[in-house]
């Protein structure tokens, strides 16, 4: 009988030896799974934090190339208007240069 007693004592024990070991694997394991739900909060917010600064850059993107563009079209417009009063100052002196060339013939002459 004291036998079987230690029998049911050691199976006890060891019952509650396996209900321990699996009471502090479940903790490890919450706590693991804790620590993982606040590393996926944080990236979480990392996440909206990046794109949001993803669209502000893109935003800041589209204006500097509106800006781009428009410098670009003024140079254009500049280059053109200068190639314009080129022309025109050329064919004055060419008429004007042409004129005295033809009074100069004829006071030659």
């Amino acid at each position: 009988s004291t036998q079987s007693t230690w029998g049911i004592r050691d199976e006890l024990n060891m019952s509650i030896h396996a209900y321990q070991t699996m009471y502090d694997t479940a903790c490890q394991l919450s706590m693991r799974q804790g620590l993982q739900l606040e590393k996926n909060k944080s990236l979480v917010v990392q996440l909206k934090t990046l794109n949001d600064e993803t669209d502000v850059l893109e935003r800041m993107s589209q204006e500097l190339k509106a800006k781009h563009e428009a410098i670009e079209k003024r140079q254009i417009e500049r280059r053109q208007i200068e190639e314009q009063r080129h022309k025109e100052e050329v064919n004055f002196l060419r008429k004007a240069n042409l004129q005295l060339t033809n009074e100069i013939k004829r006071y030659m002459s």
